[in-house]
């Protein structure tokens, strides 16, 4: 009979030639950061990314305003635009040759993650449910949606190889919806969040450096029976989590982010607010 001992020793790992203690580090490391802005329609969030560092776009068959963009002005007309995806294939293939082509592209943007989530669902409703959306198919007890979640992991594995083999940093532009939220400590209330699948966004946000929620300021004034809103004129970037609103930073960013009166302005002062926090506030 093998002593307990002896049995113990069998359920541990072989021996690895690496020797991971010797590999411990105190040293401070850093990639290109990676993460969201999102916001309602108008709010400027595409606008600001296009003045990010060396930017290229990727936008979608669906949405691409990129053309009347750099038409008004709002946006540099040399912005370096990808052909739209039209399938997933597309999307994965243009990252594929960013990761292994030759250009001197230092951030790629996505815009939008609704419209990227879309073309995963369309993939693999086609690849698993002959293109069924039914409940006979993707639909059915929301498997799709579960099944979808491998490939939008490869999607972030494209992503995570764009930041560690090219040096990128990533900006996904995402739309905003109010969803519910229920907290065991208190009654359901609304919240603004990034519109795509929860599970999908789950995976997104864990991933994330940031989620920058850019939106427009307003008031209230109560008018006998009626609340009225008022303002719109001015913008801000929310960077930490309310219970109005999801965001999030790694940088230790405190405080809200004006988007001043420009596009280029709120991108140039995001920069500045995370300087400012990887070096003490200074």
């Amino acid at each position: 009979m093998p002593s307990a001992e002896k049995g113990q020793r069998s359920s541990r790992s072989p021996a690895l030639a690496r020797d991971f203690l010797k590999e411990i580090s105190t040293a401070i490391t850093s990639r290109p950061s990676a993460g969201v802005i999102y916001g309602p329609a108008g709010a400027g969030k595409s606008s600001t990314t296009a003045h990010a560092l060396s930017p290229v776009v990727q936008p979608f068959a669906a949405e691409n305003t990129w053309g009347l963009l750099k038409q008004s002005g709002a946006i540099p007309k040399d912005l370096a635009v990808l052909p739209p995806a039209e399938t997933w294939d597309d999307l994965l293939g243009a990252l594929d040759q960013l990761i292994e082509g030759k250009h001197e592209y230092k951030t790629y943007v996505l815009d939008t993650l609704a419209c990227a989530e879309r073309l995963c669902h369309e993939h693999v409703c086609n690849r698993d449910y002959a293109g069924d959306w039914s409940d006979r198919g993707f639909m059915g007890f929301h498997r799709g949606f579960d099944g979808a979640l491998g490939d939008w992991r490869t999607l972030i594995e494209r992503l995570d190889a764009l930041r560690d083999a090219r040096g990128m940093g990533i900006i996904l532009v995402g739309h905003a919806t109010v969803k519910s939220m229920r907290d065991p400590r208190l009654a359901p209330f609304d919240r603004w969040t990034v519109d795509l699948h929860p599970k999908t966004w789950a995976i997104t946000s864990r991933w994330c450096d940031y989620v920058f929620f850019e939106t427009f300021l307003f008031d209230t004034t109560e008018d006998g029976n009626r609340t009225r809103g008022h303002g719109g004129d001015e913008r801000v970037i929310y960077s930490n989590l309310d219970a109005s609103y999801e965001a999030k930073n790694r940088f230790g960013i405190k405080e809200p982010i004006s988007a001043g009166d420009s596009a280029k302005e709120a991108w140039s002062n995001i920069v500045r607010a995370i300087s400012a926090s990887k070096n003490g506030g200074e």
